[in-house]
């Protein structure tokens, strides 16, 4: 007996199931049963009929097969004749209806997302909803069942085919378990290289993993070479399907960025653990040279926790202070879990390996200038560490912390500057806001992992490193410079970014000033050497204020400026006052605001598309800025503190000369260097716009004159006068 329930709305008097007899002697009317309701154990029904509907094929064939289509929403109904009807809303009408075979009983009606499979005694059809069929598959094995799985998932001795989808598969299961197994499966196997800009650190995410002890090779191994199921577009079903997806390392790069990835409480926690086996593993010689058997004098009453000697309520002697201070200072901690260097090779296979080399060994290879082996077919580089970015947690705010490996020859050039004779000191330096200090090499891998985090870790190939630097050692100082005495200069003459404006003269077609003048060999400035110097600035973002209750202004954001062209000048020699530097900062950032009226910078004139002017990126501008606080000259400017500091350079206090603070009284206000110009050199400058080099040589011109007042014992009276004439005036320009 076959049974069929529907139904179109709530409330019916009546609960009818409908029976069909698989007979051939039928009546045209059909018995309908009444019932109160389906009810198990309550004498509520749960279930409640709606509506009654005569399926089709009704009068002569029986309902075989029923599911209902999540995809659209739809029931569908098989017959013992082969029919297929689709019914849809709540009334069961009828939406389409098709034959799949002649004589046949539907015995499996499966949805997909491309339309139904209906399964027959002897046959499988794959129909779209609408009735077109897309394909039949015949076969003489007897049929009862078919189940969509997965590919990890299909049994073993059952009759499998696939029907031109990918994901999921289809089983046809036979009744008969004699009939030899035939598998067709089709894998799409595609690839492409991709370029990887940083890795990324994948740490273990399960239990018994993280219980092991994982070194830094074997996590970085399986971040580089990681494998992961994702879903994929398959361009044969048209849709998304479980893909497998490996990468795999195929060359490897000069500079490797790692980010540690440390922004959740898992990660952090499984880092410290290894960071604690690593501590362990590295003091159990200390300790043992440090136990003793010996009872303490004192027993239970010792109070010292660094106590060597055996006590009763101890398990063995104290030496978790000392490992204590051994994780609490870089200087205490003889291995790290980060390591300074270490060795990768891909294999002629193409696998990726990961060596770790320890501190010894790693002075051996660069004493003795050895590299790592090399077989046939192998790719192999050796990195040391050159750079780490780390947070630091002060308890109030969080702060970025770089530590660098610099250059030999920028190490060489400090220690002349500041006359140290330490040959023997690290090259690492700690970048902390303005605050640069040398450091020890271990104190870039020492972290706690509390209040110092990594972040990135930058790892430069050992041979690219050896390259750069006998290109340095090779470079030939131009025939014109002169001979030094000094031992630092030819270390700092090769880092000179002056010397390309030598080699490289300024355009002709460019609109600079007339008097701009590259630097000569016999010019280069020296330490306690005089530049004037001015910026100008543009506004990227505006400035964000609200209004308080109390009809006050508060700043909610401040604006950000950035620097649009730094001018210098020559502060001595028989060249001064005439510029050597007039860089505009091309930028790629939206400006809000040119500010032409105090800056002087139209619109155009940083846009590598339409300026005329000198233009340069930032980079090259700090290298010249940088090479000149590097060398020791005295800046001489007005308001050059604010401008340092909106470039993001550090100089020195005793490296500035500043005219705000020259002439000014104190508890009273400063003087604008037009004023100033108007009244001690009796010159109108920034009358409609700034210029940075008219700018640059008045505040020249302003610091001589303040050494001649100086020298002529005036400078109070005529400081007076400048305040007095301000106050008469309103501090204005006079128009005429």
């Amino acid at each position: 007996m076959d049974y069929v329930y529907c139904g179109s709305e709530i409330g019916a008097s009546e609960d009818i199931l409908s029976v069909y007899d698989g007979g051939p002697a039928r009546g045209t009317g059909h018995f309908s049963p009444s019932f109160n309701g389906f009810n198990i154990g309550t004498t509520d029904p749960d279930y409640v009929e709606l509506a009654p509907v005569l399926a089709d094929g009704g009068e002569h064939f029986g309902v075989s097969s029923v599911v209902f289509d999540d995809y659209e929403e739809l029931l569908w109904m098989g017959n013992q004749g082969g029919h297929v009807t689709s019914y849809y809303t709540s009334s069961m009408q009828k939406y389409t209806s098709f034959q799949v075979h002649a004589s046949d009983i539907v015995r499996q009606i499966a949805t997909l997302d491309s339309g139904v499979l209906v399964l027959t005694q002897t046959s499988l059809r794959h129909q779209i909803r609408r009735g077109l069929p897309k394909f039949t598959h015949k076969t003489g094995t007897d049929l009862y069942c078919i189940k969509c799985i997965t590919k990890s998932s299909i049994p073993a001795r059952t009759h499998l085919w696939e029907a031109a989808l990918c994901m999921p598969r289809i089983v046809l299961r036979a009744q008969s378990t004699q009939v030899a197994p035939q598998i067709y499966t089709t894998q799409f196997v595609k690839s492409k290289e991709n370029l990887l800009l940083a890795c990324n650190m994948s740490y273990p995410t399960h239990i018994k993993d993280s219980e092991q002890y994982f070194n830094f090779g074997t996590i970085l191994k399986r971040s580089l070479s990681s494998e992961k199921s994702i879903q994929a577009f398959c361009e044969n079903c048209k849709k998304f399907s479980p893909t497998n997806q490996s990468v795999k390392v195929t060359s490897l790069p000069q500079m490797l960025a790692i980010n540690c990835g440390l922004n959740n409480e898992k990660d952090i926690c499984f880092l410290k653990r290894q960071l604690n086996r690593c501590n362990e593993k590295a003091s159990v010689e200390v300790s043992a040279s440090l136990s003793t058997s010996k009872p303490c004098r004192y027993g239970a009453n010792c109070s010292r926790s660094d106590c060597h000697f055996m006590h009763p309520d101890r398990k063995s002697p104290s030496h978790t202070s000392q490992s204590n201070n051994s994780s609490s200072s870089p200087s205490g901690r003889q291995k790290s879990w980060f390591p300074l260097t270490f060795t990768m090779t891909i294999t002629d296979q193409g696998e990726l390996v990961v060596e770790m080399q320890s501190d010894t060994e790693k002075g051996e290879h660069e004493e003795e200038g050895d590299k790592p082996p090399k077989e046939k077919g192998e790719i192999n580089r050796m990195y040391s560490l050159h750079a780490v970015v780390c947070q630091v947690d002060d308890g109030t705010q969080k702060n970025l912390v770089s530590l660098i490996n610099v250059r030999r020859q920028y190490h060489t050039m400090k220690l002349a500057a500041s006359e140290s004779s330490e040959d023997s000191q690290h090259q690492w330096y700690i970048f902390n806001d303005f605050s640069i200090s040398p450091v020890s090499p271990q104190e870039s891998v020492w972290f706690t992992l509390d209040w110092k985090v990594p972040c990135v870790l930058f790892y430069r190939s050992i041979e690219e490193e050896s390259d750069s630097s006998s290109s340095s050692e090779s470079t030939e100082v131009p025939e014109e410079s002169p001979p030094s005495d000094d031992a630092s200069d030819s270390s700092v003459s090769f880092s000179n970014p002056f010397l390309q404006d030598m080699v490289s003269p300024i355009s002709s077609n460019l609109s600079t000033d007339a008097t701009l003048k590259p630097l000569q060999s016999n010019e280069m400035p020296q330490s306690g050497d005089l530049v004037a110097m001015d910026a100008e600035f543009v506004t990227l973002n505006p400035e964000e204020n609200e209004i308080r209750p109390d009809g006050k202004t508060a700043t909610i954001k401040p604006c950000h400026m950035s620097v649009a062209r730094i001018s210098c000048i020559r502060g001595q020699g028989a060249s001064e006052g005439v510029p050597f530097m007039d860089d505009y900062i091309s930028t790629q950032e939206k400006v809000v605001d040119y500010l032409t009226q105090f800056s002087g910078i139209k619109p155009g004139d940083l846009d590598a598309n339409f300026s005329n002017k000198r233009l340069t990126a930032l980079k090259y501008s700090y290298q010249k800025l940088k090479y000149l606080v590097d060398v020791g000259v005295i800046f001489v400017g007005h308001g050059l503190k604010n401008d340092f500091r909106v470039i993001n350079i550090y100089v020195p206090s005793e490296q500035i000369i500043d005219t705000v603070h020259l002439f000014h009284m104190p508890h009273h206000r400063m003087v604008s260097l037009r004023f100033l110009a108007w009244h001690f050199l009796g010159t109108k400058i920034q009358s409609e716009t700034h210029d940075s080099i008219e700018d640059a040589r008045t505040t020249l011109q302003l610091y001589k004159h303040y050494l001649k007042l100086q020298a002529d014992k005036k400078f109070t009276s005529a400081l007076k006068n400048l305040y007095e004439r301000g106050k008469q005036l309103q501090w204005k320009v006079p128009e005429e």
